[in-house]
């Protein structure tokens, strides 16, 4: 299921997912009729998407895992590393959807849930970078 079909299906579902929040977005600002409703489905739809973008994301065989440390110690270090970061990213994602869920109806801990969410995306966001550099600089 992992097929690079999946994948771009995936992908243009976010794609969907995301234009539906901004007119969402756009329908709350303006105060127009059911802009809550526009927004509840696509960000339930958004934390949906993050569970699948972790079923989807790639999967290193030990194989490869075992030939990448043959050629340098570090590479699969590095590799499992930025795939934790990226299952950490994604769950963090979700939070905030769920969050201004929350928001949006009032509900109590919507405002925790945001700034968990995105202090966790913030902080990871400069980790991840720097765990893809050395995995790079590692395979050199």
């Amino acid at each position: 299921m992992k097929t690079n079909q999946f994948r771009s299906i995936l992908a243009i579902v976010t794609g969907v997912g995301i234009s539906v929040m901004a007119i969402g977005l756009l329908f709350s600002v303006l105060h127009w009729p059911e802009a809550h409703v526009v927004l509840l489905e696509s960000m339930l739809t958004i934390a949906f998407l993050c569970a699948l973008w972790m079923y989807a994301l790639p999967k290193v065989s030990p194989m490869t895992e075992k030939m990448l440390e043959l050629k340098n110690e570090n590479a699969g270090k590095y590799l499992r590393k930025i795939r934790r970061v990226s299952y950490i990213v994604l769950v963090s994602i979700a939070v905030c959807a769920i969050g201004v869920i929350f928001k949006m109806y009032h509900v109590s801990g919507g405002a925790e849930m945001l700034m968990c969410g995105g202090f966790t995306i913030a902080f990871y966001g400069i980790i991840a970078p720097f765990y893809y550099s050395k995995y790079i600089n590692s395979l050199k």
